[in-house]
């Protein structure tokens, strides 16, 4: 009875350990709080010259974009005139985590636009850098009132997945200046913390514990 005892009692801190999932942030700079395009590359047009901006929350553009908490984010209007489209994006390499995927992920940001378009969303990619899976997560359009669409939805990774990117696309529906942009970029990964293994010191007690249980029912019976 005492040795199934602490087999359970064992266990139980085993599936404590390995058994939860932790989300991890993978993106650098995702809020813009650094008040630049740190970790961010422009894809489109091809470089020079930069076409996005990060403003320090104050209202920009003809329709007064702002972000919801007034902090930073980023628009190519900014950096205006614009292109019909300009794309920014962030890749991130899951080998370089030290914990074990769950194979889940959390995609969340804040869309800001007015009457030209922002679409969001992620590319997964093979050992390659080919691409396996893109979805298009929100896109958001039209108006002449400045909107702030905050959004989180969960996924899983495809099986073979080694690279993950956030992309924001702005396009130009109206005039020379791209009303739109985007801020709070988050991919959360969901991933199994390392098992630990109780001390000796830690299995000691453990068994010392259930000895005193064990010695304090008897008594009580005798």
């Amino acid at each position: 009875m005492l040795t199934r005892k602490l087999l359970v009692g064992l266990s139980f801190i085993t599936f404590l350990n390995t058994a939860l999932a932790t989300p991890i942030e993978i993106l650098l700079n995702g809020d813009f709080e650094t008040g630049d395009l740190t970790g961010w590359t422009q894809a489109t047009p091809v470089l020079p010259p930069i076409e996005w901006g990060v403003t320090t929350g104050a209202a920009i553009g003809a329709y007064s974009l702002v972000s919801s908490d007034n902090s930073h984010f980023a628009s190519p209007w900014i950096e205006g005139p614009n292109p019909l489209a300009t794309t920014l994006i962030q890749v991130f390499d899951l080998t370089t985590l030290t914990d074990e995927l769950i194979g889940t992920f959390t995609f969340s940001a804040e869309a800001i636009y007015a009457e030209d378009r922002i679409s969001l969303g992620y590319q997964l990619f093979d050992f390659d850098a080919q691409p396996l899976h893109s979805e298009l997560v929100f896109t958001g359009a039209g108006g002449t009132a400045p909107n702030s669409a905050p959004f989180s939805q969960s996924f899983s990774f495809v099986s073979g997945t080694r690279f993950i990117s956030f992309f924001a696309t702005a396009e130009l529906l109206s005039g020379s200046y791209i009303d739109a942009g985007f801020d709070r970029a988050s991919i959360l990964v969901d991933v199994k913390p390392k098992a630990t293994v109780p001390s000796p010191n830690g299995y000691s007690l453990l068994v010392l514990g259930f000895i005193s249980l064990l010695i304090s029912r008897r008594l009580k019976s005798s």
